[in-house]
């Protein structure tokens, strides 16, 4: 007989329980206890297992690979490779540390300009040569998507803000001694950069471009108004505006790259506490308590718990974020008092995805995770939406084309629709 065949069905399950039957004393005990050690231990690994069964894992929510190959720009036509050379070469003062106060000169002009202000410009014309050099590039790429991560550093695009902000001034000073046409060059320079700052970027280039794009609007609408100002002039300020307003990248692709920066990180936990500046839920200090944080990522699944999470929230914004707004579901809100994100009702039409699972269950899914909830994007309340960019630009455009048609009809448009054709390709969506 072999040994095979002396094994009676379920003899190895039961053995456990012939143990303990045939012990006594504190061998029994020690082996109770011992039983329960490893019950619990399977039980946690059992919960855990289990732990996300009714949280969708639906993917990325978009072709990562074809994003990341049509993002990439040779260097040679690479605005941010001259971009970092001279935000590098910058001089800091402490008019940079007003930043009420530079927004005012700005706006106020060249002309009403403190001395410190100017000596600042003047100090920093040679990075703004190098910055303009720049502005001429055909592309640009602040932030490679390939290998994006969220904590990495975003200060060029605040130099490159004051670049801006310096550049304006530059223009202005140029205006005031009758140089309209050198200042026009300077305001497109500003233009053009705004432009490179969104390029498949994230959050915090699209704020410096939305606060500086601003600032240019300005700068630009006072500029048409002045009757020194030809017509030819106009006219480029026209084509350059509406070509860059034709290659405005839509608000999905800034999402995109926020999630794969999102992404990216979620495989470096230990970096994300590290710049949450806590260790997440646990509330402990992660270089004291490493270990212990590590057994919490564990237990609680991550980071796949939190990918999950990520692709689930850009999913739904994705499935309608580039919609005109009155096309778009009904957002509803993690918080009715003080909301700091949205989701999109479920719409029936939209992938399945962007529908698998209801706000308020998401919600609370992106409360239990550990530090992804720190770092979510807080859409769409804290997000750029390049609709209302576009109808910023809208706005300039149309200053522009009116001007045009005062200078060469001597009389004001009747409308908005006159200066279509001739003025104008089309009048800018959305403009009021």
């Amino acid at each position: 007989m072999t040994v095979a065949t002396r094994i009676r069905p379920g003899g190895v399950l039961l053995a456990p329980l012939r143990w303990l039957e045939r012990t006594r004393g504190w061998r029994r005990r020690l082996l109770i206890v011992l039983y329960l050690f490893v019950g619990m231990i399977l039980g946690v690994l059992i919960w855990r297992s289990t732990s996300l069964n009714n949280l969708p894992d639906v993917g990325d929510p978009f072709d990562v690979e074809a994003f990341v190959l049509a993002s990439r720009v040779p260097e040679s036509e690479d605005a941010f490779v001259l971009y970092r050379k001279a935000g590098e070469s910058m001089k800091i003062a402490s008019v940079t540390n007003d930043w009420s106060g530079l927004w005012k000169a700005v706006q106020g002009g060249w002309a009403k300009a403190s001395p410190e202000v100017k000596a600042w410009v003047a100090d920093n014309r040679a990075p703004l040569d190098l910055w303009r050099r720049g502005t001429l590039r055909r592309s640009g790429i602040a932030e490679n998507p390939a290998t994006i991560r969220r904590f990495d550093d975003t200060s060029l695009s605040l130099q490159l803000h004051f670049m801006g902000q310096a550049a304006l001034l530059e223009g202005s000073r140029l205006e005031s001694e009758g140089d309209r046409r050198g200042a026009l060059d300077w305001y497109l320079a500003v233009a053009r950069s705004c432009h490179h700052l969104t390029i498949n970027s994230r959050i915090p280039w699209h704020d410096s471009a939305t606060s500086l794009g601003q600032q240019t609007r300005d700068r630009m609408i006072a500029w048409a108004r002045d009757p020194k100002t030809d017509a030819a002039s106009l006219r480029s300020a026209i084509d350059v505006i509406q070509a860059l307003d034709a290659k405005t990248s839509p608000t999905s692709d800034m999402l995109k790259v926020e999630y794969l920066s999102l992404v990216h990180s979620l495989g470096d936990p230990a970096g994300m506490a590290r710049a949450s500046g806590s260790a997440g839920e646990l509330g402990l200090n992660y270089q004291a308590m490493r270990r212990w944080y590590e057994a919490y990522w564990f237990l609680r699944r991550e980071p796949e718990r939190g990918r999950r999470v990520v692709q689930l929230f850009f999913a739904n914004w994705l499935a309608h974020c580039d919609k005109p707004v009155a096309d778009r579901p009904r957002i509803v809100s993690d918080q009715a008092t003080y909301p700091s994100m949205g989701m999109y009702k479920a719409d029936p039409t939209a992938p399945f995805a962007a529908r698998a699972i209801e706000p308020d269950r998401l919600f609370g899914w992106l409360d239990s995770t550990n530090v992804t909830c720190r770092f979510l994007t807080m859409y769409p309340n804290y997000v750029p939406d390049a609709i209302q960019e576009h109808q910023s630009r809208g706005v300039l455009l149309v200053t522009l084309a009116e001007q045009l048609y005062l200078r060469e009809n001597g009389k004001e448009s009747p409308s908005v629709q006159a200066l279509t054709p001739k003025y104008l390709k089309t009048i800018p969506d959305g403009y009021k």
